[in-house]
């Protein structure tokens, strides 16, 4: 009599040793396991990579600070207004954190703006674009009569738009590489002083919308280069009628105009 319990069908289960004596479904897991494991290695590795790429261009990306300029005031003299003098500040790279990384990325295209405050007033007196001093002078000679209709010919210095247009960034191409921007000009004996840009070459060196009278200022200098944007106040002080009246001293906090 066949036992009820026992399949008598020759197409039974029969347990299996499996391969080297481990069975189908303990390979199953172990082949899942090492895919799981290799799968989650890849994306670690590469999510990884990412991070590191991302830190060396964030440690090497450009940087740029804006300073007293080191070298004081340009002290020289016009031939129609006469002694005076040029005062900037200056735009440095900060070097690497880390510097067996290198030298930092170069930046280039950089714009600068300037605002100037009325401490006493409490008022806007100044809004425009910076002048890099490493530009030219945005003039070009024209031909002119000499004393009106009928003089004879001559060359004199005119506005240039060209140029002025060509001039509204600057490049830093090395980590050393340290540039002026131009603030304010003082003619010698006289009270005021000139915020200076390259609107000065289109309506006059002494420039009756850039007249910054006795007293003391709060200046805004923004950088905008490589999606990043820099800003630095300075103090500017103009006491008296000579050059060594005025003083630009750099602020650590944005005051509260």
């Amino acid at each position: 009599m066949v036992s009820p319990f026992v399949d008598p069908s020759p197409f039974a289960a029969v347990s299996s040793p499996g391969f080297l004596g481990v069975d189908l479904p303990t390979w199953r897991a172990i082949l899942v396991s090492v895919l799981l494991g290799a799968f989650v290695g890849v994306i670690t590795g590469f999510i990884g990579s990412l991070l590191a790429n991302r830190a060396y261009e964030t440690l090497l990306s450009p940087l740029l600070e804006v300073r007293e300029d080191p070298g004081g005031p340009a002290v020289g003299a016009n031939p129609s207004i006469g002694p005076l003098a040029f005062f900037h500040v200056a735009v440095f790279c900060v070097p690497p954190r880390f510097r067996l990384l290198g030298p930092r990325r170069p930046a280039r295209h950089v714009r600068a703006d300037i605002v100037i405050w009325d401490i006493s007033r409490r008022n806007l007196q100044v809004v425009g674009s910076a002048r890099w001093a490493g530009w030219p002078e945005p003039v070009a000679l024209v031909q002119v009569q000499a004393g009106g209709v009928g003089g004879p010919p001559i060359l004199a210095p005119a506005f240039d738009p060209r140029e002025h247009a060509r001039q509204r960034s600057f490049s830093f191409e090395t980590s050393e590489q340290i540039e002026q921007l131009d603030l304010v000009l003082k003619v010698e004996g006289q009270d005021e002083v000139f915020f200076w840009n390259n609107d000065n070459y289109r309506y006059g060196w002494l420039y009756s919308g850039h007249r910054l009278s006795t007293g003391d200022y709060h200046v805004e200098v923004t950088l905008r280069y490589e999606g990043r944007v820099t800003g630095q106040w300075f103090l500017l002080e103009n006491k008296g009628p000579s050059w060594r009246n005025v003083r630009i001293a750099r602020i650590a906090r944005r005051p509260l105009n």
